[in-house]
């Protein structure tokens, strides 16, 4: 496997994590909500709103180890792009020739 390969595959999985991650945050921010709406209107009893603040303080404990890596994973993800911009013009060659040496063969 080629440098160029290995590379690829590496920005493709930075890729699917971060996807992986950004879905994850999305399902703890619903569930967050969740528990708030059912605060706002449900009738609750102290036993329940307590329950509740726990479940929330474990929730936003869970997004937070989440959210850390997601921005780590996004620093990477945007650092990649641009490499990946540079490495697509790798392998095309880009010489420009400046004498006429190729046509003295050709001419043969």
């Amino acid at each position: 496997m080629t440098i160029l390969e290995l590379t690829k595959e590496y920005h493709d999985q930075v890729k699917k994590r971060y996807g992986e991650l950004n879905a994850l945050l999305s399902q703890y921010d619903l569930e967050e909500q969740d528990l708030l709406h059912y605060l706002e209107l449900g009738n609750c009893n102290a036993s329940t709103m307590a329950k509740i603040a726990k479940e929330l303080k474990n929730l936003r404990t869970k997004r937070r180890i989440v959210k850390e890596e997601f921005v780590q994973i996004q620093s990477i993800r945007d650092a990649a792009k641009s490499r990946e911009n540079h490495l697509s013009k790798v392998g095309h060659s880009t010489y420009v020739f400046r004498t006429d040496a190729l046509q003295k063969i050709a001419h043969k």
